[in-house]
């Protein structure tokens, strides 16, 4: 695996990770401006926030698996 091709895959999880975090920022400032929220808005910010932990254990996980491919060669 060339190293390009690796930074297309950190390319590729860092701009979900940003639109997820923009996503759960204006979901935070949408309950906050409203001054009050139901359960639909509390179960999409945990929704947003598993999103978030997934793909940061995805990450965690291609660092290893890269890891171990680029020290192969």
């Amino acid at each position: 695996m060339k190293p390009d091709e690796v930074s297309e895959f950190y390319k590729f999880l860092n701009n979900e990770e940003a639109k997820l975090e923009n996503e759960y920022v204006l979901k935070c400032n949408y309950i906050f401006g409203r001054r009050r929220f139901d359960t639909l808005d509390l179960l999409d910010l945990i929704e947003l926030k598993s999103k978030m932990e997934y793909y940061d254990y995805i990450r965690n996980r291609l660092q290893v698996l890269f890891t171990y491919f680029l020290s192969a060669y």
